[in-house]
């Protein structure tokens, strides 16, 4: 199967399928992140970053 990029939810420190990149990103195949994507963990999208008071993006 071909692997795709995933991207780790923020607040998660471990994944099912492994370990991840400082980046928060991982390479996986559909079956091999299932069980994380079904949880929340991962995400087939970029995680859109929190906006700050003021509307100014968040640093945290």
């Amino acid at each position: 199967m071909k692997k795709q990029t995933f991207y780790v939810a923020d607040g998660v420190s471990a994944i099912s399928a492994g370990a991840f990149s400082s980046n928060r990103t991982i390479e996986l195949t559909e079956s091999e992140a299932m069980h994380d994507l079904a949880v929340g963990r991962l995400l087939r999208e970029r995680p859109k970053k929190a906006k700050g008071k003021g509307g100014e993006d968040s640093e945290e």
